[in-house]
């Protein structure tokens, strides 16, 4: 967590906080380098997408059953995302291809996409 915390600290305080020493600025930059990784897991990236179809499985096909963001991003009329995404992750001893879960199963809003961005300094840029 301290990590994570010097590097946000890092971004924001890069444009009008105090100057960070070369050691902490490289630092938060090996600490966004984890947070990258998250970011570009399946698990993540399988629904920050550009378009309306989310993926699945670690080979990001498109989701079964024509699954689509629908009008407010948690599926299709009559095939909501909680249909199948339950409120946790199943227990340990459920088939690896469950579908995970969370609280409140979603799409994000299609302005939070991730794949296509590029590189992390034009992620943080934009």
């Amino acid at each position: 967590m301290r990590i994570l915390t010097l590097a946000v600290a890092t971004l924001l305080l890069s444009a009008c906080g105090p100057r960070l020493s070369p050691e902490q600025k490289a630092e938060a930059l090996d600490a966004f380098a984890t947070v990258e990784k998250v970011f570009q897991h399946p698990r993540c990236s399988n629904c920050h997408i550009p378009g309306d179809q989310p993926l699945q499985f670690d080979n990001q096909v498109p989701h079964a059953m024509n699954v689509v963001r629908g009008p407010e991003g948690k599926g299709a009329p009559g095939l909501p995302c909680a249909a199948c995404h339950g409120e946790a992750n199943p227990p340990a001893g459920y088939d690896p291809q469950s579908p995970p879960g969370a609280p409140h199963w979603q799409l994000p809003p299609p302005t939070r996409r991730w794949p296509g961005l590029g590189c992390p300094p034009r992620n943080c840029a934009r």
